[in-house]
């Protein structure tokens, strides 16, 4: 199990080593915490850079799994589906 701190970590590492030219932060005000995991929405730590096609991931309590969704979601959206068929959305890294 993990908490929130740890998930946000997880979730910043993962999305940093997918947008490499860009240091990205996940955002504490849009986050969604359900009993499985938490939801973060992300950007740019740098002013005027921006992130595309970037949607929120899920970071699973129970052993810090990353779940990707599209750009097409925002976290509560994305809660939402995952909360009606989490095995539509399979588990990127753990």
């Amino acid at each position: 199990m993990i908490d929130r701190a740890a998930a946000k970590r997880a979730a910043e590492n993962h999305m940093n080593e997918l947008a490499a030219d860009v240091r990205v932060v996940a955002f504490d005000d849009t986050a969604i915490e359900r009993s499985y995991g938490w939801f973060f929405e992300f950007g740019s730590a740098e002013p005027g850079a921006g992130l595309r096609g970037a949607g929120p991931v899920l970071v699973l309590r129970e052993n810090g799994g990353i779940v990707e969704f599209s750009s097409a979601y925002d976290p509560e959206t994305a809660a939402e589906a995952y909360g009606k068929d989490p095995t539509k959305f399979p588990v990127a890294s753990a």
